[in-house]
């Protein structure tokens, strides 16, 4: 997304992260540890990336991040992202595109949640979804 759209929007990008983890992964089965989706979105040029989760799952991942070189493009946003979905709006450029990455573990996402981070905006989502969507209540 970087290399394709950054000249166009002239590098007004952002990166949001609503269940952005402590930035590893262990893989179910072989144990391995594998960097998870804010350590991953690093490596590619947006000028702001804004990791939201709870307080216990967010601390572990700014201790990973405290040295890191873009650490002072990151905004970390503590909480259920159902119920900080303004702050996440407020910390997001309204003239930046947007690619927002929604990867919950459950049922945890409320479809009004995503109507408010796209409401007025230029967002890509990139969501991942389980077999429980389909039968349960977002």
């Amino acid at each position: 997304m970087t290399h394709g759209v950054g000249r166009k929007w002239q590098g007004k990008l952002a990166y949001i992260d609503l269940f952005s983890g402590p930035g590893r992964s262990i893989v179910r089965g072989s144990q391995e540890v594998v960097d998870g989706s804010p350590v991953l979105a690093l490596n590619y040029e947006f000028a702001r990336y804004i990791f939201v989760d709870i307080p216990e799952v967010l601390s572990c991942l700014k201790k990973r991040l405290a040295g890191h070189p873009k650490f002072s493009q990151i905004v970390f946003i503590e909480g259920d992202c159902n119920e900080v979905i303004e702050e996440v709006r407020f910390a997001s450029p309204a003239d930046h595109l947007m690619l927002a990455f929604i990867d919950p573990t459950g049922l945890q996402i409320r479809f009004r949640t995503i109507q408010r981070l796209v409401q007025n905006r230029s967002v890509d989502l990139l969501m991942t979804s389980s077999s429980e969507w389909v039968s349960g209540e977002i």
